[in-house]
């Protein structure tokens, strides 16, 4: 699975926080000094970064804007900061819907912002654009810890005061229904909480109940161990219990682990984001080429194939193109032999298949029916015709039976296949017939 680093600029040192996406557990943590940080990004093998920056440039407001629709929020809001700071160096900003308020008869809608100059920006990605290594989240500490807070039950949605040790200095910030309004970074002596950090933090609650007209329901400290009041410690084991040995140093970095993907408070550039589209568009082409190049790449082996496969078939055609004049002459020698023969096996089958006298009479019946007798018979042959001429006599006692014989006698001749009976006489005074027959294939 790939990797994925999240970086922490905090003031002289990089803290670094690397996991496999979709794991449950950090690869590896590394805090190096600031001044090492672009050799170990050299050697890294992670395959995206995301960046916590502690900026004190940035600068939080609440702007009220007309109620709008959702998408249009960031625009207007950022045509009425511009309106607002019109001398502002070029900057990127977040913006998060607060609520929605009643001033003078109007409902107006509150929105929290965060503006970072991008010269600040720019000097951060320097490196990892430098180095190619793809960033897909700018945030600043705060907004970091500010989802960790709003993941936790007990916290969310309160109006909070909340107070970071980064030993040198804290992080004191304001969370108005989940969204930072206000932030500031004050020195302190060092790690844990001393009396100089406890008057700075009752100095800014004053602030907000003065200033601001915000209220805290609570005052939580992110980390820095043993508090006392007004502070209250904030338990991380309520959101990340899987994170222990991690969350008194790397707290900001579980928070944006917690939040990966559902977070839309990025903090990268314009200018970043479209040489980001164009790297990937660029990348996508080149795959593209890269696999149209494969595809020829197969079809000229393909071809090449083909073409060794034709000229061997035209090899061997030309090989028996040597032997078509040997297989002609025995071909003119079979016709000629077949040529001498044919007629001879002509004329045979043409005899064999003409029919012959012995074999007609053979045909004959034996036995004619009632008292018909042959008393000769007269055969001759005309081409493959043959006819036959039957003379005999019938004994009947009345005139009726013998002709009615001489009937029974012509009918059992027209049984006979291929015998066709020609003419036919009968004498009554003397009961004496003639019949011709005639047999032709």
């Amino acid at each position: 699975m790939p990797l994925h680093s999240i970086v922490r600029f905090d003031s002289d040192i990089v803290q670094v926080v690397t996991f496999r996406h979709g794991g449950m557990a950090a690869e590896r943590t590394t805090t190096i000094p600031a001044g090492d940080f672009e050799a170990f990004l050299s050697n890294d093998r992670s395959d995206d970064y995301q960046i916590i920056v502690d900026a004190p440039e940035a600068q939080y407001e609440i702007i009220t804007i007309p109620p709008v629709e959702p998408k249009l929020v960031s625009r207007i809001a950022e045509i009425e900061f511009l309106r607002l700071y019109p001398g502002n160096p070029p900057f990127t900003a977040f913006y998060r819907p607060i609520d929605e308020v009643a001033h003078e008869g109007r409902t107006l809608k509150r929105v929290a912002c965060c503006m970072v100059p991008n010269d600040y920006l720019d000097s951060v990605l320097e490196p990892f654009v430098r180095f190619n290594k793809s960033v897909s989240l700018i945030t600043t500490l705060p907004a970091a810890l500010a989802h960790m807070v709003n993941l936790d039950p007990e916290t969310n949605s309160q109006s909070l005061l909340c107070a970071y040790d980064s030993s040198d200095r804290k992080c004191i910030f304001l969370l108005e229904k989940g969204c930072v309004t206000m932030a500031r970074y004050v020195p302190s002596a060092g790690a844990g909480w001393s009396e100089l950090d406890y008057h700075n933090i009752t100095m800014t609650l004053d602030y907000c109940f003065q200033t601001l007209r915000v209220r805290p329901s609570r005052t939580i400290a992110m980390n820095g161990g043993a508090v006392e009041p007004p502070l209250t410690l904030f338990s991380p084991e309520n959101v990340m219990p899987a994170y222990h040995e991690l969350q008194q140093e790397y707290l900001a970095h579980l928070a944006v682990m917690a939040c990966m993907g559902k977070t839309k408070e990025d903090l990268r550039p314009d200018s970043y984001l479209t040489a980001l589209t164009h790297q990937k568009f660029l990348r996508k082409v080149f795959l593209a080429f890269l696999a149209g190049s494969l595809v020829t790449a197969l079809l000229a082996v393909y071809s090449l194939f083909s073409i060794l496969s034709l000229q061997n078939q035209i090899e061997i055609a030309h090989q028996r193109e040597h032997t078509i004049a040997e297989l002609l002459s025995a071909y003119h020698a079979v016709q000629q032999e077949k040529s001498t023969i044919e007629p001879i096996v002509t004329a045979m089958n043409t005899l064999q298949s003409s029919p012959t006298i012995p074999e007609l009479l053979g045909r004959l019946p034996e036995r004619l029916p009632g008292s018909a007798r042959i008393n000769s018979i007269m055969a001759g042959k005309s081409g493959d015709a043959i006819s036959l001429r039957l003379s005999g006599t019938i004994t009947e006692k009345t005139l009726a039976a013998a002709q009615n014989s001489f009937e029974a006698v012509l009918e059992c001749f027209a049984q006979l296949q291929s015998i066709s009976t020609g003419s036919r006489q009968f004498d009554q005074k003397t009961q004496a017939f003639t019949i011709e027959l005639r047999s032709k294939p």
